[in-house]
């Protein structure tokens, strides 16, 4: 993903757009912070990706009440402000594999009936899906829909991946429609209509998808990124099973997403 989207960066650059395939992925992490890569470069983007639906089983369909598909994650990207590009990154469950399996091991409930119990019962108990449930789609047919056509680029158009995913960037460089002074003026002419919305009861303000996360990023760089202890535990164990010799690679992976880390569609 890294190679790719400097790759069609320069693509789109020289002819107005690119879409780029990535085949036969590892781990990509969050994959907004691909779309951030693009929209620094003046790029708007749309991306998204996912694959072996047989053996990531974790989105029930709309109507359903087992898992068939991935948390097949999508991010829109933008060119923003100041304050940072405008980015919305997404899986397509209500909330992804990876914030689920975190809940779970902080020992808290989901903040609202995310997941399914194997009767198809809606439930706030994060460890029904780690013990075989099922993630909701998010806005029912929509988060469904979405999901679905993932799939399809990432396996019908792309063939069967044979790691985790299969992924394609569609990137379109801004400038060639209008020049960036005034795109970033249009850019901030909306975020700031919307962030003078008078807020709705239990929030602060509205927020601009992505600038949260860029305002975030810069204030961890300096502070650090917090762990909760359980997961700091783990991992300490992992390594010292590694050091050892005795961690086993085929210990079953049920929780976490193939990719796309920690985007949960709530956020």
């Amino acid at each position: 993903m890294r190679l790719a989207v400097p790759e069609g960066i320069g693509l789109a650059r020289r002819d107005g757009s690119a879409v780029i395939a990535v085949v036969n992925c590892g781990h990509t992490g969050r994959i907004g912070a691909y779309a951030e890569m693009a929209a620094g470069a003046g790029m708007a983007s749309i991306i998204t990706g996912g694959g072996q639906r047989e053996r990531w089983r974790q989105v029930a369909p709309h109507g359903g009440a087992e898992p068939k598909l991935p948390t097949n994650p999508w991010a829109f990207g933008f060119p923003g402000t100041a304050d940072g590009p405008v980015v919305a990154d997404f899986a397509t469950g209500m909330i992804s594999g990876g914030a689920t399996f975190r809940t779970a091991k902080e020992g808290r409930r989901l903040p609202d009936r995310y997941v399914l119990r194997a009767d198809g019962v809606p439930t706030d108990d994060p460890n029904v899906y780690l013990k075989g449930g099922a993630i909701r789609p998010f806005a029912g047919p929509k988060g469904y829909g979405m999901g679905l056509i993932t799939s399809l680029l990432s396996t019908a158009l792309l063939e069967h991946d044979t790691v985790e995913g299969n992924w394609i960037i569609f990137l379109l460089d801004t400038s060639a429609y209008r020049s960036p002074d005034a795109i970033e003026a249009m850019a901030a002419e909306v975020v700031d209509d919307l962030r003078s919305t008078v807020p709705a009861p239990g929030f602060d303000r509205v927020e601009i998808p992505g600038q949260r996360e860029h305002r975030l990023m810069l204030h961890r760089r300096g502070t650090g990124i917090p762990i909760h202890p359980a997961v700091w535990k783990d991992l300490e164990d992992l390594h010292a099973r590694l050091v050892s010799g005795s961690a086993d690679p085929d210990t079953p992976r049920r929780s976490p997403d193939p990719a796309g880390g920690d985007a949960a569609a709530e956020s």
